[in-house]
């Protein structure tokens, strides 16, 4: 849990983050320019400074998560401490989910996005 006086993260991130929990809430997005973290059931996405990254719901996501929360990510060359803190918790979460997954699979098959055709709102 991220303590509520964390690094000036707004208390509706804060509370977003703390509840997060990977694999289970299909479709929660939470948004902390640069960092975008999007929930699905086979995967947790995560956007920071316009790179993507899964961490598929599989043994190969969980050796991506612990990678990332051991070694400096390049892509948090330049981020602000709170960005910092927020990745590093969604990651621990993400590890101790797949962690303690019975049956956890090597890989997943990822469901594709469905993307719409043109702009629904012209």
């Amino acid at each position: 849990m991220i303590d509520q006086k964390s690094n000036g993260i707004p208390n509706t991130i804060l509370d977003a983050i703390n509840q997060f929990a990977p694999y289970k809430d299909d479709g929660v997005s939470i948004s902390l320019p640069p960092l975008t973290i999007e929930n699905a059931s086979d995967r947790v996405s995560i956007t920071l400074n316009g790179e993507n990254l899964d961490i598929t719901c599989d043994r190969e996501g969980l050796t991506r998560a612990k990678n990332l929360a051991s070694n400096d990510c390049p892509a948090l060359s330049g981020c602000p401490t709170q960005i910092r803190v927020c990745l590093n918790h969604i990651l621990q979460s993400c590890i101790h989910s797949l962690e303690n997954t019975p049956d956890l699979p090597q890989k997943v098959s990822i469901r594709p996005t469905i993307e719409l055709p043109g702009d629904p709102f012209s």
